[in-house]
């Protein structure tokens, strides 16, 4: 019954919109024979064979021919809008494409570029305007490896689309290549996996940063110092916001969290002071503990901190809160020589040591 529904011609079109052709082109051919013969009336005498057989058979041959490409015609029609219907609340967008045109395009191109398919049939490299310039080249090199068989299939690719009503909006590619009765084809299917890529990004935030301050915490400065080399000492400089518990319960939390989102700025700015000795990183470690890690020896750092310790510990102030708050800041140092590159337990030894040298209570408990 399903082979019945796509191959018939008689459910969409109607017996006489496809067999019309054979009985006019018989009458035509008979036709244009009466005109011959009226014209040649008065000269050779004309057969019944030219006359009345010969143009009915010419005229059934043509009309077959012509009856058979419009049934074949009429099925092309008819699976071209089954496949636009079976694709049509698809998200993902379906392409078939030759090397320079597009065969096929699912309507749901428009939900991902807000452009119909129409546009892209008409102008099949308006496609590539529409990819987000820093994946450009990896496009290009991607469509080359693609048709020159150089990539496993089916093979994957992420790029960026700029699109009028979204923006830049992720997309991910899978595309496998096949020959058909000797030409070169190419089937796609394209996502949209711009909630991905932002899920991702902010769960990679929230691993990596600090949410109050937006510095990075811990586990993104022992990432970032990974593998220093040799060539310096590696020195930390811890900061302790003395008082900050005190702050807190006269104040309010806010007010704590203030301070230390005001800190965290400051650090940011002066981390990107050009005299700055080799800083790697600030990060919020812990509580009210602010580590900065140099690839630098101590005595350096010392030296530069002591050039903006005063400008790090100028009183607090907000006119929303209605707060002036005088800073109290400690700092401790711990350098440790390399051998070899820095790893993850050296690193984890200095943030302990430096933290002990503000807080030597903890040796006691």
């Amino acid at each position: 019954m399903y082979r019945g529904d796509l191959f018939s011609v008689k459910s969409k079109y109607g017996i006489w919109k496809i067999w019309w052709r054979f009985p006019l082109a018989i009458v035509l051919i008979v036709t244009v024979a009466h005109i011959q013969w009226f014209i040649n009336i008065g000269g050779n005498q004309v057969t019944w064979g030219d006359f009345i057989i010969l143009p009915v058979l010419v005229g059934s041959i043509l009309g077959i021919v012509w009856t058979i490409w419009g049934v074949y015609r009429a099925r092309l029609i008819q699976m071209v809008k089954l496949m636009h219907h079976l694709v049509e609340g698809a998200k993902d967008v379906l392409l078939l494409c030759r090397q320079d045109s597009f065969v096929f395009i699912s309507p749901s191109i428009r939900e991902l570029t807000g452009y119909d398919a129409q546009v892209f049939e008409l102008s099949p490299h308006f496609f590539e305007k529409l990819i987000h310039k820093d994946d450009q080249g990896g496009w290009q090199a991607f469509q080359r490896a693609l048709w020159q068989g150089e990539v496993g299939q089916p093979h994957e690719y992420f790029f960026q689309l700029q699109t009028p009503l979204k923006g830049v909006v992720w997309v991910r590619v899978e595309a496998r290549c096949f020959d058909f009765y000797g030409e070169r084809f190419c089937r796609c299917v394209l996502r949209d996996i711009s909630d991905e890529v932002n899920l991702k990004k902010t769960l990679k935030r929230l691993l990596e940063e600090d949410v109050l301050t937006g510095l990075p915490n811990r586990g993104a400065l022992i990432k970032a110092c990974m593998s220093l080399p040799a060539s310096n000492p590696v020195t930390c400089l811890m900061i302790d916001v003395v008082e900050l518990r005190q702050i807190n319960v006269r104040f309010g939390i806010e007010a704590g969290d203030f301070v230390l989102q005001n800190i965290a700025e400051r650090l940011q700015n002066l981390s990107k002071y050009p005299d700055n000795p080799g800083l790697v990183l600030a990060a919020r470690v812990v509580g009210d503990n602010f580590a900065l890690i140099f690839h630098a020896p101590q005595e350096q750092v010392e030296w530069w901190m002591s050039q903006h310790i005063s400008e790090l510990s100028k009183p607090v102030f907000s006119e929303n809160l209605r707060l002036f708050i005088e800073l109290h800041l400690e700092v401790a140092y711990h350098e440790i020589e390399l051998d070899e590159e820095l790893t993850q337990h050296q690193l984890e030894q200095m943030l302990r040591a430096a933290y002990l040298k503000l807080h030597p209570v903890s040796l006691t408990g």
